[in-house]
């Protein structure tokens, strides 16, 4: 089951997402930012590590950790999924996730924006929408 939505826009790559914690809602983002460009998930066996500075608030971490996460995978021109964290917070992020490689992009992601950037909590967790310059 998905645990994100592509949204219609006009011009750039729009992903809801939500999970029960942000660790979840975070990887949940990763995999809803390379589907919206692959229409693939993340699912290979090669394993790659990152680890991500800390931030002043989750939002800044968020766009941070997709940033870098997208130029790994790219960089490797591969999906990253199967997010696992072993460190998660405001000082930082450190994790693995595993690699498939894509034979084709639909787009490119050129960032993960902070426009009508909003970590907000439900009574399920946690939600929000990332815009993806492409």
């Amino acid at each position: 089951m998905k645990n994100f939505k592509i949204l219609n826009h006009p011009t750039d790559l729009k992903v809801k997402s939500w999970g029960q914690d942000l660790p979840i809602l975070f990887a949940n983002l990763v995999d809803g930012m390379f589907y919206g460009v692959t229409e693939k998930l993340g699912q290979g066996k090669e394993k790659i590590n990152f680890e991500i500075e800390g931030a002043p608030d989750n939002e800044t971490l968020l766009v941070n950790f997709l940033n870098a996460i997208w130029v790994l995978g790219f960089g490797k021109n591969s999906a990253i999924g199967q997010i696992k964290f072993n460190k998660f917070g405001l000082d930082g992020i450190a994790g693995e996730g595993k690699l498939l490689s894509v034979s084709a992009w639909k787009a490119e992601v050129k960032a993960a924006t902070f426009y009508n950037l909003k970590i907000k909590r439900t009574k399920d967790g946690f939600e929000t929408t990332v815009v993806f310059d492409i």
